[in-house]
């Protein structure tokens, strides 16, 4: 009776532990909707990357177009592909030796944008357009990966020409460029002139430091100031004439806003006595992003208008730069499921040989217009923004 008793209870023990373990097993198969899920390197993303790298770095100018992805390919080649460092030391040289043959009009020629004076004061001419002084930050990345003297010469050469030869608005914003500034006011002048600053207070001595970080702090407020709409937590797209902020909150204007502060935050002390204000605008923005989330996960082009359509590089701004600011503990972990969603969306943007789509191809004045242009032509700024976010987003 009793050997029988204790063969029950064997038999009972095992029931018991399947059940347990059968019902351990679903629970872990049934995550829930907003769970921390890792983003990986996918095919499509890799593709891109390929691609880029692949694209002749004589074809690779030093505007903005071409900088973002050169930095993207520093970015990745910590990543596991080091060929992007071997390709941007060949860019940088490439440029010193063609562009400082080249006259002013021709150099002008070479970008898109608008027109402004030359500096050639450094070993590397540039114009003093904001999305050209974008070239110190490749050099920047470049400097510290390799210690190249050439890409630490850019650094200073563009925050020198920030700090003495831009013009400024009557608000001591950096101008956009030479002849039409007056005219309007955008937030990624303040990234621009901000990041330039900061990460050339990291390259001299203390003194030279405070000034340059003085200077970055100073066009970061300003930037705030005329951009940042505390009551609905977005940026607006434009200042107009000096006289009135513009009406519509496009999805890059908080991409250049949230560029503008990590690039300050990255090399703000702790103890400076406006960190936590930057801190709290950071925090600020974040919350107003996932207000305004779209359904897929994407900003949408007019952030706060529900039926403009999703578009990839506000939302790979955005969400590239929270992931960091949460991983260096700017802002809290609470945007993980932003991220999360942004990425989503934004991987379902790359087509599988590498394409993006979904991204808004004009610029600020046709934004504040209402003026919908998704997808018209190729820029590079576009792949650029989607690989620096898979870069922060993906460990």
């Amino acid at each position: 009776m009793k050997s029988r008793q204790t063969v029950e209870s064997f038999f009972l023990l095992i029931f018991i532990c399947f059940i347990s373990l059968d019902g351990f097993s679903q629970k872990m198969a049934e995550k829930p909707d907003n769970a921390i899920q890792k983003a990986v390197l996918t095919d499509n993303i890799r593709t891109l990357l390929v691609k880029t790298l692949e694209i002749p770095c004589e074809k690779m100018n030093t505007d903005w177009f071409g900088t973002i992805q050169v930095e993207a390919l520093l970015l990745w080649a910590k990543k596991g592909y080091p060929q992007g460092t071997e390709y941007v030391e060949k860019w940088l040289s490439y440029h010193i030796e063609h562009d400082n043959n080249m006259s002013d009009e021709e150099y002008l020629k070479s970008y898109e944008g608008p027109k402004a004076r030359i500096d050639r004061h450094g070993v590397l001419p540039f114009s003093i357009y904001a999305g050209n002084l974008g070239v110190a930050f490749p050099c920047y990345t470049l400097y510290k990966q390799t210690k190249n003297k050439n890409a630490k010469n850019v650094c200073l050469s563009v925050a020198d020409a920030i700090l003495h030869y831009s013009a400024r608005d009557k608000f001591g914003f950096m101008a956009h460029d030479d002849n039409e500034y007056y005219k309007f006011a955008i937030p990624d002048v303040g990234y621009f002139s901000v990041r330039g600053m900061a990460d050339a207070s990291e390259l001299v001595d203390e003194k030279t430091a405070q000034v340059f970080l003085k200077n970055a702090v100073f066009q970061a407020r300003t930037s705030i100031t005329l951009f940042f709409d505390k009551e609905k937590k977005l940026t607006r797209t434009i200042y107009l004439e000096g006289k009135e902020p513009g009406k519509t909150y496009w999805c890059r204007a908080s991409g250049w806003m949230i560029y503008t502060l990590t690039g300050l935050l990255r090399h703000l002390p702790k103890n400076h006595p406006d960190y936590r204000y930057f801190t709290d605008i950071y925090k600020q923005i974040a919350d107003g992003l996932v207000t305004y989330q779209g359904p897929n996960g994407g900003l949408r082009v007019w952030v706060n208008e529900p039926d403009s359509p999703e578009e990839v590089t506000g939302t790979s701004m955005t969400a590239g730069c929270i992931q960091e600011a949460m991983d260096k503990q700017w802002i809290p972990e609470n945007y993980n499921d932003y991220v999360r969603k942004a990425w989503k969306f934004i991987n379902s943007c790359v087509t599988v040989d590498g394409k993006v789509v979904n991204a808004y191809t004009g610029w600020a004045v046709p934004s504040e217009q209402k003026l919908l242009k998704m997808d018209e032509r190729y820029m590079g700024f576009v792949p650029g923004m989607v690989l620096v976010a898979a870069a922060q987003i993906i460990k």
